[in-house]
């Protein structure tokens, strides 16, 4: 059995490691012995994960192979320097180690048995100052990591490594952008995409379709696109849906893609008057979550919150109820529409993102979805709190809800 050590974004361990599982599941890997140790979801396979499965995944920094353990600290050059001698091949010309205790990187240590390895592996070295890998420094690039968890030390083989500078292009590339509205990161739209789906992408005709009714400036579409989908983009306001359009051409353009994109100017809340005659295979959304916030100081010094709408109206437990109120009728009649676009006991999966707001230590939630599950959908998974700062407001949460 090979056992595979799964490095989970901070962002939402508990998320992340559903996407994992989702996704092995989609490709039909079978998985025993599942463990999570504070981030590192580790998994045994009766053969290697292979790397298409692994590059789907949003919500892991690194995937590696336990090759061996050891019980003291001064074991681990002499293992490291056996299992070089077995792995290393001529194309091999770097080395590198990352170090952790529990979940945290340590770079002394890292640096400490880099410098003892020199005088035995003669080749050049990787500065590993912070756990972050680029694309030319993986190039024929051996890094070996060692994991301490209570009186263990564990030996692995990187195996893969997030490519956060192509996460960074797609940033960096949008022709059109938004950040006042608060877009969903690349890599959340990933995660929510995989687990929209039912089977693996390349499994899917170009004319299946995953929907984003709220589409916004096109980051989920942009991840379903690149994950080989086809994809149609619902959005209302004439500026978002101008620059979402820009957004998805210049992708599209870009990477020479030949997976479909429909886009629709229009109200989700009506779809079933804009789609008409298409198949949708999956779901995946972050809707309109409410006002942005902001804090402002009163001659007191004291903080208050108001709304970009009303900046010199503080903000009240009344305010938060009116817009749980609104927010749900927006959501249920959105909700309720979709039905009639959705085959039934299709097993359709929508995964959605909807807000708690969090105001002067009380906590609103919408009462939209509960254990018996919302209209005709069931909750499958969910919710999974997406990480954030303290001072927030509004916070995420990703709910997977399949339509009966």
């Amino acid at each position: 059995m090979i056992k595979t050590w799964f490095h989970l974004s901070p962002t939402s361990i508990p998320l992340a490691q559903t996407e994992v599982e989702e996704v092995l599941l989609q490709h039909k890997i079978k998985i025993t012995n599942p463990i999570l140790h504070f981030s590192n979801f580790i998994i045994e396979t009766d053969q290697p994960i292979p790397a298409v499965t692994i590059n789907r995944l949003g919500g892991t920094v690194w995937t590696a192979e336990q090759i061996d353990t050891a019980h003291t600290a001064d074991a681990i050059p002499r293992l490291i320097q056996t299992h070089f001698k077995k792995l290393a091949d001529p194309s091999i010309k770097k080395f590198g180690i990352f170090a952790y205790a529990n979940d945290h990187y340590q770079p002394d240590l890292s640096q400490q048995l880099t410098q003892q390895l020199k005088q035995t592996i003669k080749l050049s070295y990787i500065n590993l100052k912070r756990p972050r890998l680029n694309s030319r420094q993986l190039k024929h690039t051996l890094v070996f990591i060692i994991v301490h968890l209570k009186n263990t030390f564990y030996l692995l083989k990187l195996t893969w490594y997030y490519p956060w500078e192509a996460y960074m292009r797609k940033d960096k590339h949008k022709p059109f952008v938004q950040p006042a509205e608060g877009m969903v990161p690349h890599k959340i739209a990933r995660i929510m995409v995989n687990l929209s789906l039912n089977q693996p992408p390349n499994l899917y005709l170009t004319d299946q379709y995953l929907l984003d009714p709220f589409a916004g400036s096109g980051t989920i579409l942009i991840e379903a696109l690149d994950l080989g989908l086809s994809v149609i983009g619902i959005e209302k306001h004439p500026t978002s849906f101008a620059g979402l359009k820009q957004n998805i051409d210049h992708f599209i353009s870009h990477h020479n893609l030949t997976n479909k994109a429909i886009l629709y100017p229009g109200d989700s809340t009506k779809l079933n008057k804009i789609i008409e005659e298409k198949t949708i295979i999956a779901v995946a959304t972050e809707p309109y979550l409410g006002p942005s916030f902001r804090t402002k100081t009163n001659r007191a010094g004291k903080q208050y919150y108001v709304t970009a709408s009303q900046p010199n109206t503080p903000l009240t437990h009344q305010a938060i109820e009116r817009m749980i109120f609104n927010l749900t009728k927006l959501y249920s009649k959105w909700l309720k529409n979709q039905l009639k676009i959705l085959k039934p006991k299709s097993k359709t999966r929508l995964v959605v993102i909807l807000p708690t707001f969090h105001f002067h230590n009380r906590f609103y939630s919408l009462n939209l979805i509960d254990k018996w599950g919302v209209f005709d959908y069931t909750l499958y998974k969910g919710p999974f709190t997406i990480k954030s700062q303290r001072d927030l407001v509004i916070r995420r949460q990703i709910y997977i809800l399949i339509r009966k």
